[in-house]
């Protein structure tokens, strides 16, 4: 009966040693299609250009949606735009992201925005939407029990949100496949835009970035951003973080809401999501006792053997 119980007492530790280990990818974020797209732009009421979306889904090797805005009436009274080239927005969102539970940022999305002097006479950008859906699954067993934090309301089903949005005018009522309302993350960000008079002594919304006058855009989300989502993955809770960077490796968040560029440059804006376990033992400590249950049931088997 005591040779049993060593032996169980092995097993167990092992699996949970392994069980640690083998928790490599916790979550996959898979871009929904039609999603992660500029949609219904607005413009000033002066005479000009219309603004034009065009969208490749098959962008980087098939690996991405890049969705691009385009606007204005280029100008070169100031002599920074010899090549007439329009302002635009440009946004690259991944198809495919894995997640590890350690904290690590994996990029979800970039946005660049292209600063170019236009006439001010004509029809420059007022505001648009960035629509974005993401399928939430993963390799370690099923996704359940997801909440958002909402910024005013605390924590809110996932359902309720994705259907309230879906409900909504400026989503696709079949954007979600049915039944998977409660794993899709539905983003709709509305966007302001500020087309400045490229006049230093007239900067009313600030010039940080020093030019002639920085034009800036603003993103909101009904919910509000960064976003934290709270879930279960095969029965373990989670926190799943979504916020904007200006930094490549996403070492650093960006609270935004606005995002200012100098005229004549571009501004890149990165999405990242991070993973990270929550009221569960850190995995080194998991592994390390583990390993010393390991130890004792080598030793008491060893020492049952030799009285044997």
């Amino acid at each position: 009966m005591r040779l049993m119980t060593y032996v169980g007492m092995l097993i167990c530790s092992t699996t949970v040693m392994l069980s640690v280990a083998a928790q490599a990818t916790m979550l996959k974020l898979d871009l929904i299609p039609s999603s992660g797209i500029f949609q219904n732009p607005a413009l000033t009421p002066d005479p000009g250009p219309p603004a034009v979306i065009v969208t490749d889904p098959i962008a980087e090797g098939g690996t991405a949606t890049m969705s691009s805005l385009v606007w204005g009436e280029p100008s070169d009274e100031s002599g920074l735009n010899p090549d007439l080239l329009q302002s635009s927005l440009v946004l690259t969102s991944y198809h495919d992201i894995s997640l590890n539970a350690d904290g690590a940022p994996e990029k979800i999305s970039q946005l660049v925005h292209n600063n170019n002097v236009l006439n001010p006479a004509a029809a420059t950008l007022l505001s648009a939407q960035i629509l974005g859906a993401l399928g939430l699954s993963s390799t370690d067993g099923p996704v359940t029990d997801v909440f958002v934090n909402h910024n005013t309301l605390g924590l809110l089903p996932l359902t309720d949100l994705t259907l309230a949005l879906l409900a909504s005018p400026d989503v696709a009522d079949d954007l979600v496949p049915v039944g998977e309302e409660g794993t899709t993350l539905i983003s709709l960000f509305n966007l302001a835009f500020n087309e400045t008079l490229n006049n230093p002594g007239f900067c009313i919304f600030g010039n940080p970035r020093g030019s002639f006058c920085d034009d800036f855009f603003l993103l909101t989300t009904e919910g509000g951003f960064p976003v934290f989502i709270e879930l279960l993955i095969d029965g373990l809770p989670h926190e799943l973080l979504i916020y904007s960077s200006f930094d490549e490796t996403g070492a650093s968040a960006e609270p935004g809401p606005n995002y200012f560029t100098a005229e004549n440059a571009s501004t890149t804006l990165y999405t990242f999501a991070r993973l990270s376990p929550l009221a569960v033992p850190e995995p080194s400590a998991v592994l390390l006792i583990g390993f010393l249950l390991v130890l004792l049931a080598s030793y008491r088997l060893s020492r049952y053997i030799r009285k044997r």
